[in-house]
């Protein structure tokens, strides 16, 4: 039989391809509303926000109420770093290039590496190392695909624009990290109403200061029903993804999250082609079979934060052995 790790493992990675799909329809939706006149991206989180605190709070309360298992500063604390890591996400493509973005993401990666390590004791092997460094090649197919396409604007200000994307990748780092303790450790569903209730007023005060002229020029009007569909869309998408993540990280770890989100990229170009007919660049498809090759070598071993409790039975994380007993023997299935 296989084992319970390796079941959830599987899922994980399921789970994670369908998390990257929703983040590329988030772009998508994002796009067609830039291209229509409407650029109001605080503003569309804070109505996701919103709808998590009341969502997610009717659904915790059917399922036996709210169950605080932390501090509420705590839920706050997270709250704020998703806001801002998205705020400073949003903020940094005005400044710097696509490129730079993409290889900048790789520091959400190390990030919640050393995070783990430091805080959740995570141990991670050498077959951790090598599915790591082989999605780091996918990524880095990525960045020389995006620097052989015709150039595009490369920002005003490349230095601040960088510095901004490596600040909203170590908040990103901090909050799935974060995220990944409170939802093994309480009621996910209750983890995820308390998230929208301390994120919509940090949102909303960001959209009154930023979004506030750009939402008075939208001309919310009959020949403008189609934004209004578009701005559901991305709605709907990114609340979809934030209540997957969730479950995806009472299964595996952050880690395992942002390596699985690196073909988001490619799934957007998939988008692109089926919706825009764009040509697709043919090294994004080299990228994603390297990513997907680097997630299927990471998870090969059980969670780097769960290796401490086979501490009496390492040589379970060698190929062959598959588990522990209640006695701490290596068993195999």
């Amino acid at each position: 039989a296989m084992p319970d790790w390796r079941r959830r493992r599987r899922l994980g990675l399921v789970l994670g391809q369908i998390i990257s799909l929703c983040i590329a329809g988030t772009g998508v939706f994002s796009s067609k509303l830039a291209a229509g006149g409407v650029n109001i991206p605080t503003t569309q989180s804070f109505l996701n926000y919103v709808l998590l605190a009341g969502f997610g709070g009717v659904l915790a309360l059917k399922n036996g109420g709210m169950r605080l298992q932390s501090p509420w500063w705590g839920y706050a604390v997270i709250a704020v770093l998703d806001v801002e890591a998205n705020a400073l996400a949003v903020l940094a493509y005005q400044y710097t290039s696509v490129t730079s973005v993409l290889l900048l993401d790789c520091f959400t990666i190390v990030c919640c590496m050393i995070l783990s390590r430091v805080f959740l004791r995570a141990q991670y092997l050498s077959t951790h190392l090598v599915g790591v460094f082989i999605c780091f090649v996918g990524l880095l197919i990525l960045v020389l695909s995006d620097v052989l396409q015709p150039p595009r604007d490369a920002g005003k200000d490349r230095l601040f624009g960088d510095a901004l994307c490596l600040l909203a990748s170590f908040l990103y780092a901090c909050s799935n990290v974060a995220q990944e303790v409170a939802v093994k450790q309480s009621d996910r569903l209750t983890f995820l109403a308390m998230l929208g209730f301390f994120g919509a007023p940090v949102s909303g005060i960001q959209a009154a200061i930023f979004d506030r002229s750009a939402v008075a020029q939208v001309p919310w009007t009959d020949d403008h029903g189609a934004d209004i569909w578009l701005l559901f869309g991305f709605v709907a998408t990114l609340h979809t993804m934030y209540h997957l993540t969730s479950l995806y990280l009472t299964l595996d770890d952050a880690t395992f999250l942002n390596l699985s989100l690196l073909t988001s990229d490619v799934w957007g170009v998939v988008a692109s082609v089926l919706l825009f007919h764009t040509p697709p660049p043919s090294l994004y498809f080299v990228a994603f079979f390297f990513i997907l090759v680097g997630l299927w070598i990471y998870g090969y071993q059980p969670l780097p934060t769960a290796l401490e409790q086979h501490q009496d039975c390492l040589v379970t994380l060698q190929p062959g052995f598959d588990e522990c007993d209640t006695e701490g023997r290596c068993v195999v299935f």
